[in-house]
């Protein structure tokens, strides 16, 4: 069985750098590499290989070693989470071989595996990915059978005569057949895994542009790539000093980013020639009909699509990045094809509110600023999608950095990367990337940022290929002002060790009294949470979920069934925390203040309503006085959606039977907000 084998050594390999870990103390990297072995390698990729074929059962052989792999899994797990793992392991019915508590089992050893087949099923997998990718970019339905084809070669022949890796391919990738050809492909997307070139046969005629896009972004990733390997490689130092299998792997790397980019460098030279000036000039008719006759070419970028959400996304960050420096808006024309002609679009409002969602989603940090309008021909409709340069660049589409130079749209290189955070630095900034003029690195929790943060906020791919230090790193993200050489305000609120020392305001104090007024001598019970947001937010959620809110059972009028009735929803009360948390003034030295009466909740904050937010728009404008800290929370998931918060939480206390929250902003410096309990409380 080609997946058991698979995932035993992967199994094994992990348990050797986890006790490698343990050794050195480095719990953190231990936990977050055996997250990821289960939650990407079990739960994403070994139970889809071993799933048998709708309707069938499952094999006994392969049920039963998954068994033994899982009570492994529960075994590694054990020492990070012992209490869930131990009820598992109670509950795997007898089968246990070791003892009746995991508690006193023996801890996993790894056993020899097979390296080389480890490799094969990873490029497997990246196979596998991309043929997906490719059926979800041209809209093809998921079990709709593909015929792919491969260039015949020594590694591509030796990875699928592998035992079980062609059928791996197949049946995940949903193949009807995997052929080799000896020539280019007509009317197949091409793609590269490893040194290998792959063709997903469609049948329909093949977007020349868009091909030439995907192709070329592709290319400039793999030469940035090349790029930052082989600097690595041309550092005496780096050579001399590193373990003799690194810079073989790192040699390795840089020979098969050779390859890749050759084969990308044939396959864009055997696309045919750019559409005609005739069309060119038809575009550009088109643009100035409606976006105006004053504006370069390259500050627009139009699609016949209406359903490649990426595409857009990744226009607009680009859009929003303005790395040639424009400051001027750029322009996404959706229903015009690469010809330059109209498509036919007929504009609907559902269309328009989901590319209005965009902003909101929370996929785009910072939010961009977008404006959405669509003008009408006679034969055809086009949307108009305006998008202003960031005050707070770099802007990042799932965590990738994308800009546009001329016509070129692709993923910013590192020096890319850094040109824009020059241009953060000379624009106007929020007071929360702001630097923080006193402190240095080494106020920073830099593990849980390194550990828990980037791999959110950054690509992983981008993230493993990153060689910039860290405080670049953390620039990237408004963490840190390279200018001043110290963290900004709010990566210190966000990640200090002693954020209070600076922010003297910046903490929690929550407060339960028996009564109905502010009364001191009844107050059963006095909390205060201090420290990183990072630690505050997790700390605070808990707290409301398991201390604030409440259930009990009521029985049903003229009836014999009982209902469930919670004081509060526990849904719209962390709504409403978070908002204040986030909106907040951390430049005052007064704290956020929950209040828990016995009739009702008060949550305070200082700082009123804020920039486009007046009284006359509250709830429906929505405004940032920390934009960094809004996309941390975001990144972290203690925020949904943007500008969705209070209407959300409304609908909670509304299906809960509470009264709608109430809010005071009359006073510029304060926020109050007061949510009264379930009335059947």
């Amino acid at each position: 069985n080609l997946a058991a084998a698979w995932f035993e050594g992967k199994m094994s390999s992990v348990l050797i750098e986890i006790e490698d870990n343990f050794k050195q103390f480095r719990l953190s990297e231990a936990l977050m590499g055996l997250y990821n072995f289960i939650w990407d390698d079990y739960c994403s990729w070994y139970l889809e290989m071993i799933k048998p074929e709708y309707g069938k059962p499952i094999d006994r052989v392969t049920l039963e070693k998954t068994e033994v792999i899982f009570r492994k899994l529960m075994a590694m797990l054990h020492p990070f989470m012992p209490f869930i793992t131990e009820e598992i392991w109670q509950q795997l019915d007898g089968k246990n071989t070791e003892g009746a508590d995991l508690c006193v089992a023996k801890y996993p050893k790894a056993a020899e595996f097979d390296a080389d087949l480890i490799k094969k099923v990873e490029a497997a997998k990246d196979i596998i990915s991309k043929i997906r990718e490719i059926r979800n970019n041209k809209g093809l339905k998921q079990r709709e059978p593909l015929v792919v084809k491969y260039q015949a070669s020594e590694t591509a022949k030796n990875l699928l005569d592998t035992e079980g890796v062609r059928n791996l391919i197949k049946k995940l990738g949903v193949l009807e057949s995997l052929q080799t050809t000896d020539s280019d492909v007509p009317n197949a997307v091409s793609f590269v895994s490893g040194t290998d070139k792959f063709y997903v046969v469609l049948n329909q005629e093949i977007d020349v542009e868009e091909e030439r896009e995907k192709l070329a972004k592709e290319l400039a990733y793999q030469q940035g790539f090349l790029k930052s390997v082989s600097a690595k490689l041309s550092n005496e130092r780096f050579v001399a000093n590193a373990k003799p299998e690194i810079v073989a792997s790192e040699q390795q790397k840089q020979a098969d980013a050779l390859v890749r980019i050759k084969i990308l460098e044939e396959s864009l030279a055997g696309l045919p020639e750019l559409k005609t000036p005739q069309s060119e000039l038809v575009s550009l008719k088109l643009i100035h009909a409606i976006v105006g006759s004053n504006i370069e070419t390259d500050r627009v970028e139009w699609t016949e699509t209406t359903k490649d959400n990426d595409k857009f996304c990744e226009a607009i960050c680009a859009f929003a990045n303005d790395l040639p420096n424009y400051t001027k808006p750029g322009y996404l024309l959706i229903g015009i094809k690469n010809n330059g002609q109209l498509s036919g679009l007929k504009v609907t409002d559902d269309l328009l509110k989901d590319l209005g969602g965009i902003k909101s989603d929370g996929n785009i940090l910072p939010q961009p600023s977008i404006i959405i309008n669509h003008q009408s021909f006679d034969i055809g409709d086009v949307i108009i999608i305006e998008v202003k340069p960031s005050l707070l660049p770099p802007v990042r589409y799932k965590g990738k950095t994308w800009i546009r130079v001329g016509p070129r749209k692709s993923v910013a290189t590192e020096e890319e990367d850094r040109r824009l955070i020059e241009k953060r630095v000379s624009k106007a900034r929020s007071f929360d990337a702001e630097p923080c003029l006193d402190s240095t690195i080494n106020d920073l929790s830099l593990d849980i940022i390194k550990l828990s943060y980037l791999p959110l906020a950054i690509d992983k791919d981008i993230l493993n290929a990153n060689h910039r230090e860290i405080k670049q790193q953390l620039a990237s993200l408004r963490l840190y002002d390279t200018k001043n050489d110290c963290p900004t305000n709010a990566g210190i609120l966000l990640f200090g060790n002693n954020p209070m020392y600076y922010f003297p305001g910046a903490y929690i104090h929550y407060i339960k009294t028996d009564s109905a007024e502010k009364d001191l001598s009844k107050v059963e019970l006095e909390k205060e949470f201090k420290g990183s947001l990072f630690d505050v937010l997790r700390e605070i959620d808990n707290f409301t979920k398991n201390n604030i809110t409440h259930s009990k059972p009521v029985r049903i009028q003229d009836s014999m069934q009982d209902k469930t009735v919670s004081n509060y929803p526990y849904a719209a009360l962390r709504e409403f925390i978070m908002n204040a948390i986030m909106h907040r003034d951390y430049q005052s030295n007064t704290p956020i203040y929950i209040y828990e009466f016995m009739d009702r909740i008060e949550i305070q904050n200082s700082g009123g309503l804020f920039g486009n937010v007046r009284p006359e728009n509250f709830p429906n404008m929505n405004d940032y006085r920390n934009p960094t800290i809004a996309e941390a929370m975001k990144l972290m998931r203690y925020v949904n959606r943007f500008n969705f918060g209070i209407s959300d939480a409304q609908k909670h206390l509304r299906n809960n039977g509470n009264p709608l929250a109430k809010f005071e902003y009359e006073i510029p410096s304060k926020f109050l907000v007061t949510i009264e309990i379930n009335p059947e409380w």
